[in-house]
């Protein structure tokens, strides 16, 4: 086969060789695009994380005014709605429950090991572990309307960010990309 290929004088030593840097020269570029798209994929990724963290505040605080459940029934409920379900801690949380350890310990743990939540995130989550299950039912809803109206900030942020840095991420991968090809070829 190769020796027909070279008999027919489809393949030159410099043709072959500027095809491979063109095939170089486009992996690159694609390459370099899909890291920009993935790192504006993260930033959209956050805003949909910080949606589901509200929500789920939200759920809590409804819970305690109308049922009064227990921080154990609380998070399970979390756990096992299916709108939840990326929210990583509470995974975590489930998987390292056990009832020797205090809830304020195994919450800090499960925020801790979430490696998807910011240190912004990780902050508003950590100031609830005194007031669920410890404070009455009324000051515990108010903690959790404060913590919602933080996480409503840093979502605005998050958008803000996302429109802002989104397309720049995706742009500059490919020109980057496309200036790497340049060199190349």
């Amino acid at each position: 086969m190769w020796a027909k290929f070279w008999t027919l004088k489809l393949y030159n030593r410099k043709g072959g060789i500027f095809l491979l840097k063109l095939l170089g020269a486009i992996f690159i570029v694609i390459s370099c695009g899909t890291v920009g798209i993935s790192l504006s994929e993260s930033l959209r990724k956050r805003i949909s994380l910080i949606d589901a963290l509200y929500c789920m505040l939200n759920d809590f605080s409804i819970s305690i005014q109308y049922t009064a459940p227990t921080v154990w029934q609380l998070l399970d409920n979390a756990y096992n709605n299916k709108e939840f379900s990326h929210i990583r801690f509470l995974k975590i949380f489930h998987d390292d429950f056990s009832q020797d350890i205090p809830f304020t310990e195994l919450w800090y743990s499960s925020i801790c090991k979430d490696v998807s939540l910011k240190s912004a995130e990780k902050e508003i989550l950590f100031g609830l572990a005194n007031s669920l299950g410890k404070v009455g039912c009324e000051e515990c809803v108010s903690n959790l309307h404060l913590a919602m109206d933080r996480l409503k900030l840093l979502q605005t942020q998050a958008i803000d960010d996302y429109s802002k840095k989104g397309n720049l991420f995706r742009w500059l991968g490919i020109l980057i990309g496309i200036a790497i090809s340049i060199m190349v070829v």
